[in-house]
């Protein structure tokens, strides 16, 4: 392999590792980080949900009523726990009513949230290109 190439795939490599590593929890983890900030009442309601890594970026202000946290404080000290964990913008508070895009990070687990062969063999690296983006190799 060429200088050139063996660069260039470490620069991949980095690139990936921006996936935040709680995409991958189970549904058992993602109750357990529930409980470790603070909020072991809902664990059941993540648990009893199925809410897996891959599930966590629709865990939002919205969802979370759905699954059963109703307290708005606590939606909002969760929401934004979850935002942090994974490493996603806050909402703008001051937004137009028709959705904003969002960075490629937030788009990426979205479309990672689903399951099947072509959805779990996609990488950050290739759904980046295949949107059109400029791969950039800077780390966070």
């Amino acid at each position: 392999m060429s200088r050139g190439a063996y660069e260039k795939r470490l620069e991949e490599a980095q690139l990936e590792l921006q996936v935040p590593q709680c995409y991958k929890w189970t549904r058992d983890e993602v109750a357990q980080y529930i409980c470790s900030i603070g909020f072991p009442r809902y664990r059941h309601c993540f648990y009893d949900n199925f809410i897996t890594g891959r599930k966590l970026i629709l865990m939002d202000a919205d969802h979370l009523p759905k699954i059963g946290v109703n307290d708005f404080e606590h939606v909002k000290l969760i929401a934004g726990a979850i935002r942090r964990l994974l490493a996603i913008e806050d909402p703008y508070w001051n937004r137009k009513i028709y959705k904003t895009p969002r960075d490629s990070m937030a788009t990426f687990l979205d479309e990672k949230r689903f399951t099947g062969r072509s959805i779990d063999r996609m990488t950050y690296v290739e759904f980046r290109r295949q949107r059109g983006h400029e791969v950039d190799f800077e780390l966070r």
